[in-house]
Formats: structure tokens, sequence, C-alpha cells
């Protein structure tokens, strides 16, 4: 078994690498998908020193990873066949952390993640669920209907500017910006056909899902 090393992220072909990992170990109880990562990663600029990101890898396969959210959150994903990883991960994030308090985002289904939390001291908050993770099968759905007066094709690259400011005024504050959602567009596995714009013919701005 190759020994594994840790390294520091050093740009987009390093996110594949990242998101190489959640490929691989992808089910339906996975934290993130190689979707979440681009978006994540590109959505905004200038960003970078607020994000410390460390890959460990063994040979030429990423194991786990962990990005740092300054002051003080982590993400991270850890291979479950790689558990002794999580614990070095949660190392390197308590020394890069300035926070006083330290969050780290996990889903009840890393048991190997939550269980490395637990011997490191961490505890659960008392709030609600932040998130909850679902899924259905695609079968037997309705047919889409369009409101009258609707057209509905996806986006291209002619829409960026209005996409964004939809976008923008849909999350305000939003540091997404023209820029940003072009690097998004470049990133895989971005596709133009997965992103649609809804338009009326008499409105200026399509929204766009």
């Amino acid at each position: 078994m190759p020994a594994v090393t840790r390294r520091d992220y050093t740009g987009p072909e390093d996110l594949r690498a990242m998101q190489s990992l959640a490929q691989r170990i992808w089910s339906r109880s996975s934290s993130v998908h190689v979707g979440d990562l681009a978006w994540q990663r590109f959505q905004h600029v200038g960003r970078e020193a607020e994000w410390p990101t460390v890959l460990w890898e063994a040979g030429r396969e990423v194991v786990a990873w962990g990005w740092v959210s300054l002051p003080g959150g982590l993400a991270l994903l850890v291979d479950p066949a790689r558990p002794e990883l999580a614990s070095e991960v949660l190392g390197w994030f308590e020394d890069t952390a300035t926070a006083a308090e330290l969050t780290v985002t996990v889903l009840d289904a890393e048991k190997h993640v939550i269980a490395a939390l637990k011997r490191s001291g961490y505890v659960l908050p008392k709030s609600s669920v932040h998130q909850s993770y679902m899924s259905r099968l695609l079968e037997d759905l309705p047919e889409p209907v369009v409101p009258g007066g609707f057209t509905v094709r996806p986006v291209g690259a002619d829409d960026l500017a209005r996409r964004v400011a939809v976008h923008r005024a849909v999350w305000h504050p939003s540091r997404v910006t023209e820029p940003s959602y072009r690097n998004v567009m470049r990133a895989w596995p971005y596709a133009t056909g997965w992103t649609g714009s809804w338009k009326h013919p008499t409105a200026g701005s399509p929204p766009s899902a």
C-alpha cells in the first residue's frame, strides 16, 4: 500500500483531484458531489487566502482533503477505507484555524469522521438540522407544464450577465460576479444544458434555475 503524503492545494487542477475522491467514493450518503465542489470553489474570486486547503494522497490517488473557511470552519472528505486520516485532517485544521470555536460540517452517515470528531473532543451542537439530504426515484413524474407566455431553454454564454443578476438579487448580499460565474462555467463538470432559463417576453431579465 503506497505511503500517504500531504500537500497544499495549488490551483484548479487540485480541485479536479479533490473531485476525483468525491467521485470515487460517492453514494447517496455522500456529503458532496463533483458539482458542489466546482460551484463552491469558483462562485467567488479572490478568496484563496481565506480557504487553506490540503490534500492527502496515496501514490497518485487522493484519499482525503480538508478545506478551511477561515476563521474556523472545515469541510472535509475522507476515504472510508482510510479512516485514520480523519484525525490527521482535524489536527491540521486545529493548527490552521484562527477562531476560538471551531465548526466541522459532516453528515450523520460519515461514521468514520464522526468517530474522529468525538475522539478529538468535538460535540454536536443542540440546534435544528442545518441540511437535510433527500432523494427520489425519477419514475412516474408528471410532465412539466410551462406557464403561458414563458419559454424554457438552456442558459448560454450570452445569458451570463442576466444569470448573475438574478443570483445576486435572490441571494443578496452575494459575492457572485460575472467573472466568478464564468469560472464556474469553465469548470468540470459544468454543462450549459443543465442550467435552465425561464423567460417571459415582457420581462427584462429571465430567471434561471
